[in-house]
């Protein structure tokens, strides 16, 4: 070796020259075991991980940098996350499996994972199913109330001082597009002019008048006059209507509108008089011609049905020219004069 004072070569422990000391060989550096060094993270991570409790376990060595190998310790590499939120911690490690620190926000998922789908579609559907909804039901309710008020108002064009109604056919029945005029039939051997089911402007289609009108359906009938074809609107330009079985009478102007349903009219000056042979059935008859003027009993035809009877001045359906009418069960006595008008519902006058 070289003395570091005089430079002079020589072995052993002293130089032989100035017997400066032999220079001593450095010990082996020995390695003792920290603590891993945390890496630096710059998304906020560090100020939480300095209050995290040390697990009571032994740590594995790493290097504070990574690529540096100590002793026979392979180099460690640092975690990383692929979200760009800074390294994800190892295992071992406070934060480990992605548990969020005090005062940390959970922004760490795992690794790939997709983020959570809003349910801005359900509930944009629910929101809109809600509102048809409602709606369905106001409409309903409008349509019931409608129904009702027509009713009522038919009814009280019909009824009298009793509890009769003159109900109206279901609207189902009835066509909401205007039904042509049919086509007059055929002259019978007397010579007389139907008028069969269709809609008429009174005046151009057939001639204002009075007119008697005859069931063609078991089920009954129905005729509606009006200023317009609105049919079955209960309005200012209603005028009346009827639901018959066998016959009645009605009266039109000119500029009116008939409807008829599953019947025929023919003017009333050209009818011939009603036979009361065998009695006098449901249905509308002119006293004095068609049926006598005296005293009748009406018998009730169903038991369980009361019969009704009405006796008027002259054809109109209004209320006020109603001279008397009765709901009974049995039998009913009455008396009708010339020039009025007997109507029989639910009830008969036998021969």
């Amino acid at each position: 070796m070289i003395c570091r004072n005089c430079g002079q070569e020589f072995d052993g422990n002293f130089c032989p020259e100035c017997g400066m000391p032999a220079p001593q060989p450095s010990p082996e550096p020995v390695i003792t075991q920290d603590e891993p060094a945390q890496p630096d993270l710059s998304d906020g991570y560090a100020n939480n991980t300095a209050s995290q409790p040390t697990p009571d376990v032994e740590q594995p060595f790493q290097p504070s940098s990574p690529g540096v190998s100590l002793g026979n310790n392979p180099p460690q590499q640092p975690y990383y996350q692929n979200n760009m939120q800074g390294y994800q911690n190892a295992p071992g490690q406070p934060g480990w499996n992605n548990q969020p620190q005090p005062g940390q926000p959970w922004n760490n998922g795992p690794m790939g994972q997709p983020p959570k789908k809003k349910h801005t579609g359900l509930i944009i559907g629910c929101v809109i199913g809600g509102v048809v909804l409602i709606v369905v039901i106001l409409f309903i309710l409008i349509f019931s109330v409608t129904n009702g008020i027509r009713n009522a108002v038919s009814s009280g064009d019909m009824g009298g001082d009793t509890a009769y109604s003159q109900s109206l056919p279901e609207e189902d029945d009835i066509s909401s597009e205007p039904e042509q005029p049919a086509a007059l039939s055929q002259p019978s051997d007397d010579e007389l002019q139907y008028y069969s089911s269709g809609e008429y402007l009174v005046g151009t289609d057939l001639p204002a008048g009075e007119y008697l009108v005859i069931s063609e359906s078991e089920w009954g009938s129905y005729l509606e006059v009006r200023n317009d074809t609105n049919w079955m609107e209960i309005d200012d330009e209603f005028i009346t209507n009827d639901s018959f079985d066998n016959r009645t009478f009605v009266a039109v102007e000119d500029g009116t509108y008939l409807q008829l349903r599953d019947c025929k009219a023919v003017l009333a000056s050209e009818a011939p008089a009603f036979s009361g042979e065998n009695g006098y059935p449901e249905g509308t008859y002119r006293v004095g011609i068609d049926i006598p003027a005296g005293t009748y009993t009406v018998s009730q035809l169903d038991p369980d049905f009361s019969g009704y009877y009405e006796i008027r001045n002259n054809i109109s359906n209004s209320i006020s020219n109603i001279l008397e009418n009765d709901n009974f069960e049995g039998e009913a006595t009455i008396t009708v004069t010339d020039g009025q008008y007997l109507t029989l519902s639910l009830s008969e006058i036998k021969p």
